[in-house]
């Protein structure tokens, strides 16, 4: 199995740069035509930007994701990465509509569970519905238990992440 984690470590970072760069020039750009031209360089340093992660997602966006299993390993250690950035979640949401007619390995299963449980400890971000979407394809006594634990959390927001994912466990 080829380890993309990396690039897709990279990619984050340099996008995060990118993108920072771009909102340190917008508070000037006004000021001179020089600052302008700064913002402006910085937003098509931004727009241009591709990386090894851009090619593999158009690769995995287009083609059939079940038996291709180079394309499921860039997706999963995407996914257990859980790289954050601008616009991260919609390529999240997307990877998830890719996989979720797919058998799962118990690897791959182990992966979305650890994810699901991360974002309700740590907080959900606009792709938390989708991988909750997942939860009967993944679930098992253990997961369902602890996402049953995180219910009664003193924390409100990790108590009401869980309550959330709860309505999508279903009979084990």
């Amino acid at each position: 199995m080829t380890s993309y984690k990396d690039i897709i470590l990279r990619h984050e970072k340099e996008i995060n740069r990118l993108h920072k760069e771009i909102y340190d020039c917008l508070k000037n750009r006004e000021k001179s035509p020089s600052h302008r031209e700064m913002w402006q360089r910085a937003a098509a340093n931004y727009r241009n930007y591709r990386s090894g992660v851009n090619d593999w997602l158009d690769e995995v966006m287009k083609n059939e994701l079940c038996n291709w299993s180079d394309g499921r390993d860039f997706v999963f250690q995407y996914l257990e990465i859980d790289p954050i950035y601008f616009r991260s979640g919609y390529v999240k949401e997307a990877l998830i509509r890719k996989i979720k007619s797919c058998k799962l390995t118990k690897n791959e299963a182990e992966i979305l569970r650890g994810l699901i449980l991360r974002r309700i400890k740590a907080g959900a971000r606009r792709e938390f519905r989708k991988f909750c979407q997942m939860i009967p394809l993944v679930q098992n006594q253990t997961f369902a238990d602890e996402i049953k634990k995180l219910t009664t959390a003193k924390d409100r927001d990790v108590s009401h992440r869980a309550t959330f994912a709860m309505h999508y466990l279903t009979d084990i």
